[in-house]
């Protein structure tokens, strides 16, 4: 399925970044049923943080 899912983004010219290497020792997810749990994901492009700032203030949704 993986391979399906690739071959589709490669179609539409979607180019997915290496994921980065962890700075401390965390589970970046977890799965608990029909559930997932995502922590410490930041966004990040070019090993620099793209989006900074708190929501309200400096950035609106």
């Amino acid at each position: 399925m993986a391979g399906a899912i690739e071959a589709k983004l490669a179609e539409m010219g979607v180019e997915l970044a290496e994921p980065p290497k962890p700075v401390a020792s965390y589970v970046g997810f977890v799965r608990q049923g029909d559930l997932v749990f995502i922590s410490g994901q930041l966004p990040f492009a070019d090993g620099k943080l793209t989006a900074t700032g708190l929501l309200g203030r400096d950035v609106s949704l």
